[in-house]
């Protein structure tokens, strides 16, 4: 499992991507971040759909807070057991306002 570096980064949203190998079939797929440095996060994306051909899944991520660090990594599941992607970080950016 493989967490993609966050892309589309606002003050208050961004894009979280990962890839499920081919040869993997996993039954669930979201993402994991928080605030923290380490795992656990506390904070959860929906369950979202995975591109069968390529393995690649992604979500938003919104209400983040601006000018903040954050952490994330994706999580499948694979025969009933959680398999983590590694953390990535990223750091919205500061309000417009």
């Amino acid at each position: 499992l493989t967490t993609n570096p966050v892309s589309n980064i606002t003050a208050t949203t961004a894009i979280a991507s990962g890839i499920v190998p081919s040869s993997v079939i996993a039954t669930e797929r979201y993402f994991e971040w928080g605030t923290m440095t380490q795992a656990p996060f506390d904070k959860k994306s929906n369950f979202v759909a995975q591109n069968p051909v390529t393995g690649v899944f992604g979500s938003p991520i919104t209400n983040l807070t601006p000018n903040t660090t954050y952490s994330l990594r994706a999580v499948t599941k694979v025969g009933g057991q959680l398999v983590y992607g590694s953390i990535v970080t990223f750091k919205t950016l500061a309000s417009a306002n």
